[in-house]
């Protein structure tokens, strides 16, 4: 990848910075929600990369959980797919390359028992055509076509999911067309899909020609246990183009719901009021959802077991649905997380509460059971500023 100005992160310190976390939250034993914001376009989408594994791994704990927002490259062409119709079938993945972009990954995904062989396409026309797969002892194919160096490296599933991958660097790009070439040798099922990196990695206007807005959701979402959001635009009622889409490649349902993130009011350096908008902003308010879950159930007693199964269980119960759309979609999930149902259908829990002292059916009275905490600074700044 070439240098960036954006801020990029290693998976190495990622899960660094998680294992921490859950270090922390086993020697405090309190519960604990953290919000990661950062995700990438490698990996298939299917839940087996080692951060995705490696989160699985330490949220089994019920008090321990991860949350994070699907990205912003549902506009950015960074995804293709498409079918190989048969053996015999040959498939091409156009790319657009711009004159700034030097180097470029492309990574393709198969389904097993499919057995593909992979071609390139330069500008000029000129291509290597079924390129063989490494022997176990290359590992790695480097071939040259004419000034550009290709990397090749075809990678087999080890898991039960069934995925094949090849990723493929080209080094020495030139502006203009380049396709990837799909030659299905032993095709049963022909589907494919292919990512670029993140838009913003990328240089000018380097993209796929023919992309797919759909699966365009970042790893770490299709983690088995991770819980993310999409937004939308709250004033105009609509998905905001460039939010990540579902779904994981391994048949997970991502976005579990979806969340309001234009225009937000939140809190600034030295207490500031500032207005935010992303994708970023709807994972904030998810992992502060998720907060209150676990408040009210497990330092309130009310539900001790909530593990992310039993997360997603009440977050999709607090979803407001529109009757014209089909759910869960790619888009929505399960539908706008709403925090007033979302009160509600803990209330109504709470009546199983024995330690409640108050008339829990009494909505007013049974909010009191609801621990919600603003600091006094920032809360005589918003009554100051009356939301202004």
């Amino acid at each position: 990848m070439e240098d960036s100005t954006e801020n990029v992160y290693e998976t190495i310190s990622v899960a660094s910075a998680i294992r921490y976390l859950s270090d922390l939250q086993e020697k405090l034993k309190k519960p604990m929600v953290v919000y990661l914001p950062l995700g990438t376009n490698f990996g298939g989408r299917d839940g087996i990369t080692l951060l995705e594994r490696y989160i699985d791994n330490l949220t089994q704990r019920r008090t321990f959980s991860i949350v994070t927002n699907t990205g912003n490259q549902g506009s950015g062409r960074t995804h293709a797919s498409g079918l190989i119709r048969g053996t015999g079938g040959i498939e091409h993945i156009p790319i657009k390359v711009d004159s700034e972009q030097k180097s470029l990954i492309v990574s393709v995904y198969t389904r097993r028992p499919d057995i593909i062989n992979i071609g390139i396409t330069n500008p000029q026309g000129n291509s290597i055509k079924r390129i063989p797969k490494p022997t176990a002892k290359e590992k790695n194919k480097f071939l040259t076509l004419e000034e550009n160096n290709i990397s090749i490296e075809y990678l087999v599933g080890e898991t039960s999911t069934g995925f094949n991958s090849v990723n493929m660097l080209i080094k020495n790009t030139t502006e203009g067309i380049w396709n990837v070439d799909l030659y299905g040798e032993g095709i049963a099922s022909g589907l494919y899909d292919a990512w670029l990196p993140q838009s913003n990695l990328l240089k000018g206007d380097t993209r796929f020609l023919s992309p797919n807005p759909n699966t365009t959701l970042l790893t770490p979402c299709s983690a088995m246990n991770v819980i993310s959001t999409s937004y939308y635009n709250q004033f105009t009622n609509e998905i905001v183009e460039d939010s990540g889409r579902g779904f994981p490649r391994n048949g997970k349902i991502e976005p579990v719901v979806t969340i309001g993130g234009v225009n937000l009011l939140t809190v600034g350096i030295n207490n500031s009021l500032v207005l935010g908008t992303g994708e970023a902003m709807a994972g904030a308010i998810l992992a502060g959802a998720i907060a209150l879950i676990y408040e009210w159930g497990i330092v309130e007693g009310n539900l001790p077991h909530l593990y992310a199964s039993r997360l997603k269980t009440i977050l999709i119960s607090s979803t407001i649905k529109d009757n014209k759309k089909i759910y869960p979609n790619e888009a929505w999930g399960f539908g706008k997380l709403d925090f007033k149902t979302l009160f509600e259908v803990l209330l109504r829990s709470s009546t199983k509460n024995k330690n409640c002292n108050c008339d829990c059916n009494d909505r007013d009275k049974a909010l009191q059971c609801l621990y919600i905490n603003i600091p006094k600074e920032i809360y005589k700044n918003i009554r100051k500023n009356d939301f202004k």
